[in-house]
């Protein structure tokens, strides 16, 4: 995952942390704490799963046959006679420059300033567990039989077969469980020495339960979310809150183990430890018994109201979690990760590995044709064809699909007019068609179609589409041209597969106005159509799309082909390879 699509998540993940964090508050606020201090703790993993989502593992299965090439002798007849070469006579390719320091400029401080910040609190939260556990360096073993009988009577209630050692310090304030892969209990020496043997019993369950529930590693894992979301106080707020909500409900579980005439003593315990210790504070690896005064004060208020869970109100705990839960995880339409760029392994159709590397001298670059009719794909340099970037040019031809589609283009007679810019093209500098902007890709052609059919319809027409990560975030006239909208060579290939065969949902009619405009020459039975996109980088070409399909009599092949280079790697450059690599190779 590179910075753009990772900032592109944390921005995503923050964004619906807030909102179920607000929704988590205000179930807290409207049932005034009556669906038990548990139930709170729990609800809270859901924020935990969610600042988490999508996590997935892609398969590494390759299913790339042996290389083999196609043996349509009418193809073959087509090429060797040169006839594909003959079908060119498509204009040069048509790109504005970008300049590429304003452009990193724009893009990157907001990546950089989360790193700083995330790398700031890094280092603090280095910092403060270092000291912490340079303090704990002076502990000691307690040996005294009776206190160790209390432990291992605890553990057994609790059903606890992990030795835990109890520890003793002047160096902390209140009792603690540290240690994750060696956990023990720690207690000032002035507890340890001042708590009755029921108290010491009701500390030694408090912090054992903590160890059973695994609170350590949830901890560990609230700090990372926290780095991550350093920037969000609402993430913060619901971690703060969870963190007291996991002392309440650790409260409710020690209860739940004593009879109810001892929990006023259990309120005792804690009303004495807070009476004779300062605050405490959190680091990674210590679940803390004590809180703030004022958090301990809700602490107290849930033991002395504390009641056993009815079977009514768990049954509405349970549908509670339950549809939070799915209208959390599962209903956050526009808010996940882009999906996952199609892999060749996902392919139905059989996959031939071609070494094309002649062709590409100079260049890196990506070859893919599909034999339509028998679903046979021919790829050279598997890494790049399933590699995301910029569509430029080549989206084109779908932003007129959509336009007619949206009834803001008409094949044969909308005329958009100059609104007067001079462009460095003359043929840019004149009102248009949709034919003839295809044909010089005038970029402000397309981009005042887009505007006009809108950001709510480009988003309906994206998801039947289903363009590469479909993200059209970048500016409703701009966001196919080095910025939010990415998609691979193979995925071009898989698009125009459903655009040429009339499998995506939009008109016939429409689907053969856009074929006509795409449409380079026809001629002995063969056409050709194609795209070509071009990144003009610092006024060097250094990135080149052609993309498009050979009609014959009996069979019809897609391809897509991508470059990338210093200079002179734009959409000319990249056909003229695709028709190299056409006429020798009888792909």
């Amino acid at each position: 995952m590179g910075s753009p699509e990772f900032f592109s998540w944390l921005f995503y993940s923050s964004l619906m942390g807030s909102v179920l964090t607000i929704i988590i508050l205000l179930i807290r606020f409207i049932s005034n704490d009556r669906l038990g201090a548990k139930w709170y703790y729990y609800i809270w993993m859901l924020l935990l799963i969610r600042l988490m989502l999508p996590i997935g593992l892609e398969s590494k299965l390759n299913q790339i046959l042996p290389s083999a090439g196609y043996q349509e002798k009418t193809f073959e007849q087509l090429v060797k006679s040169n006839e594909v070469l003959d079908l060119i006579t498509m204009p040069r390719d048509y790109a504005l420059s970008i300049d590429e320091n304003s452009l990193e400029f724009i893009s990157q401080p907001l990546f950089a300033l989360w790193a700083v910040g995330a790398i700031l609190f890094i280092l603090h939260a280095i910092c403060l567990n270092l000291k912490n556990w340079r303090l704990l360096k002076e502990k000691e073993r307690v040996d005294d039989p009776s206190i160790i009988r209390i432990l291992i009577n605890c553990q057994d209630r609790l059903h606890i077969k992990r030795d835990i050692s109890l520890l003793t310090t002047s160096q902390v304030h209140s009792p603690a469980l540290v240690g994750i892969f060696k956990p023990y209990l720690l207690i000032p020496k002035d507890i340890l020495n001042s708590l009755s043997t029921e108290q010491l019993q009701h500390v030694l369950l408090h912090e054992l339960i903590h160890y059973k529930r695994k609170d350590l590693i949830v901890n560990w894992v609230i700090s990372c979310l926290q780095v991550l979301h350093w920037f969000n106080p609402i993430i913060w707020h619901g971690f703060r809150q969870m963190r007291l909500d996991r002392e309440t409900a650790c409260d409710a579980v020690v209860l739940s183990y004593l009879k109810p005439e001892k929990y006023k003593d259990y309120g005792a315990t804690i009303i004495n430890l807070l009476e004779s210790t300062s605050n405490t504070h959190y680091f990674s690896s210590v679940a803390s018994f004590l809180n703030t005064k004022k958090e301990m004060k809700k602490r107290i208020i849930m033991i002395a109201t504390f009641k056993r869970v009815k079977v009514r109100t768990t049954l509405i705990r349970s549908s509670l979690f339950i549809l939070l839960g799915c209208f959390t995880l599962l209903t956050c339409r526009g808010m996940e990760l882009p999906k996952k760029a199609l892999k060749v392994s996902d392919l139905s159709g059989e996959v031939f590995e071609e070494d094309l590397e002649v062709y590409f001298d100079g260049y890196d670059g990506s070859f893919i044709m599909l034999n339509l009719g028998k679903d046979q794909y021919h790829i050279y340099n598997e890494e790049k064809s399933v590699t995301r970037i910029s569509p430029y040019s080549t989206y084109k031809y779908l932003i007129a699909l959509m336009g007619l589609e949206a009834g803001v283009l008409r094949e044969n007679d909308t005329l958009l007019g100059w609104d007067g810019t001079v462009y460095p093209f003359n043929e840019w500098n004149n009102d248009h068609t949709l034919a003839s902007a295809m044909t010089y890709s005038v970029n402000w052609y397309f981009e005042e179609a887009a505007s006009r059919v809108g950001k709510e319809k480009i988003t309906l027409y994206m998801d039947k589409i289903d363009y590469g990560n479909n993200d059209i975030s970048g500016g409703i006239r701009d966001y196919w041209n080095y910025s939010s909208l990415t998609i691979s060579p193979l995925e071009q290939v898989e698009v125009l597969k459903e655009f040429y065969t009339y499998k995506i949902p939009f008109t016939k009619h429409n689907i053969d106005a856009v074929k006509e405009v795409l449409k380079i020459s026809e001629q002995k039975g063969y056409s050709l159509s194609g795209k070509t996109g071009t990144l003009m980088m610092n006024n060097q070409e250094t990135c080149g799309w052609f993309i498009g399909y050979v009609e014959m009599d009996d069979a019809t092949y897609i391809f897509a082909t991508n470059i990338e280079g210093n200079n002179d790697a734009g959409g000319s450059k990249a056909r003229e390879i695709t028709l190299a690599i056409l006429r020798d190779k009888m792909l």
